[in-house]
């Protein structure tokens, strides 16, 4: 039987310090890499790869750039992870083996709402998404905010940890630190939560 597979995903939302437009290239990679350095440590502790207490070490270790321009850690050359940013968003996964990822914000276009209405910008998009394509059962999904797993009929099967299966058209909300798998264990998932 293959090695179970799990992958690890975290997001940071509004990444970009406040108040501050027009950052530089060399600024996001700044951050970028700051965020990539706090989020390979919570990585590493939780897959037991180091201990909690060397998790500030992690913090601190040098990144070079790979052949095709690719961030990599000189003291941790197998660590397999993807970063994708986009608008405010910041995103990153980790995994046992080659993984990639990609984000898109989507926004209003310029001058549609203030600054402070944040919240409620996030809120108008979604329900402008909602009403365009969804169904009224999956709008209210997208009302009830989180995380949600529904399985749509899929052949292999959709799981809870530890083996619990849902059934076709079984939807339920998942919390940070549980776990989901596809077919098998061998695809695995676990709900990071936002730091």
């Amino acid at each position: 039987m293959a090695e179970k597979e799990n992958i690890y995903i975290y997001l940071k939302e509004n990444f970009l310090p406040e108040g501050r437009g027009g950052e530089t290239a060399a600024e996001r990679k700044r951050l970028s890499h700051t965020l990539l350095r706090e989020a390979a440590s919570l990585y590493l502790v939780r897959c037991g790869r180091i201990c909690g207490e060397n998790a500030a070490e992690a913090e601190r270790w040098q990144l070079e750039e790979g052949p095709y321009g690719k961030p990599r850690f000189v003291e941790c050359p197998d660590l397999h992870f993807s970063i994708s940013h986009s608008g405010s968003c910041w995103c990153c996964a980790f995994s046992t083996s080659p993984i990639g990822l990609d984000i898109q914000a989507h926004g209003f276009g310029k001058g549609a709402l203030p600054q402070e209405a944040e919240g409620e910008r996030l809120r108008l998009r979604m329900q402008r998404i909602s009403d365009r394509f969804f169904h009224p059962y999956e709008r209210l999904w997208l009302e009830n905010g989180g995380v949600h797993l529904k399985d749509l009929g899929s052949s292999h099967g959709t799981f809870l940890a530890p083996g619990r299966r849902l059934t076709t058209g079984q939807a339920v909300r998942l919390m940070p630190g549980e776990t989901f798998f596809l077919g098998s264990q061998d695809q695995s998932f676990v709900i990071a939560e936002r730091r």
